[in-house]
Order: structure tokens, then C-alpha cells, then sequence
């Protein structure tokens, strides 16, 4: 039950904020700026909570240090994922969330080709079921007509 609440619950969020995004005047800055206002408060009081009292609570465990550990691949991710937020913004704001699901699915199935060529990844057989599926869907979309009614025109080559 769990499972099915929390896919209805991200199906109509995502629906929902695409909804927002391609409605409302607000520009796509602006959009990440009023969710920036959230995030960066939660974030903060999580590092204090987390990082920054327990220090002062035991004197064994040492000084909390921000930038303590990082190197060239700490700030190689940090800059992948900062550039992954915004791609999937502009995703959300040019294509739909049905666009951006298949897009998901595509990276995992290009993740998991690339873990078996370079981690010996031996893909069980449900992983290439699913991929299957993800092929199978992706060329199923392709070659639909829009509903009636659609706001987004996609243009679909027939082959012929």
C-alpha cells in the first residue's frame, strides 16, 4: 500500500508542478530562487543539528570543519548534480512529465550498460525485462497520437 500511495503521490506532484511551471508567469529563475527559499533554511538547520552541536555537546569528537574532506571529485559531483537540478528544470519547463519519466528510465538503462562494461555488472533478469519495458514504451509514445484537447503538439515521423 505504501508503494502504490507514495507512486500516486509523485505521479500528481509531478503532474501538478508541471502544471505550475508551464502556467504561471514566474520565470524558471525565479521558480528556483522561491524553491532555494525553502531548501537553504532545512539545509542549514540540518548541518547545525547534525554537524555543529554535537561537537559541543562531547569533547571527544572534533571541531566541525565545512570543507573538511573535499577534493576534485567532491566538487566534480557537486557540479554534476547542479547541472543535473537545472537540466531537469528545463526538461519540466520545454517537454512534459511523461517525457521526463522516460528520460529516467533511459539514464538507468544507460547506467546499467555502462556499470557492465566497466563494473562487470551482470544484469539480472528482471533488469532486462525492465529495459525491454523502457525500449518497448519510449518507441510505443513515439508512434501515439496526442489526445484530444492537448495543449503540447508532438510531431511524429512515420517512417514513410
Amino acid at each position: 500500500i505504501a508503494c502504490i500511495l507514495s507512486g500516486i503521490s509523485s505521479s500528481f506532484a509531478g503532474v501538478y508542478f508541471e502544471k505550475v511551471v508551464k502556467t504561471t508567469p514566474p520565470s524558471l529563475a525565479v521558480r528556483n530562487i522561491h524553491l532555494s527559499l525553502f531548501a537553504i533554511p532545512l539545509a542549514i538547520l540540518s548541518m547545525i543539528v547534525i554537524d555543529v552541536v554535537p561537537p559541543l555537546l562531547d569533547n571527544n569528537r572534533p571541531p566541525f570543519r565545512y570543507w573538511q574532506g573535499y577534493n576534485s571529485l567532491t566538487y566534480a559531483l557537486v557540479l554534476v548534480h547542479a547541472l543535473g537540478g537545472l537540466l531537469v528544470a528545463v526538461v519540466v519547463k520545454y517537454a512534459d512529465n511523461i517525457l521526463k519519466g522516460f528520460a529516467t528510465a533511459v539514464a538507468i538503462v544507460v547506467s546499467g550498460l555502462y556499470m557492465t562494461v566497466f563494473w562487470s555488472f551482470v544484469p539480472s533478469t528482471w533488469f532486462v525485462y525492465g529495459c525491454s519495458l523502457v525500449g518497448a514504451a519510449t518507441i510505443l509514445y513515439q508512434y501515439s497520437e496526442p489526445a484530444k484537447g492537448a495543449t503540447t503538439q508532438r510531431k511524429v515521423s512515420r517512417g514513410t
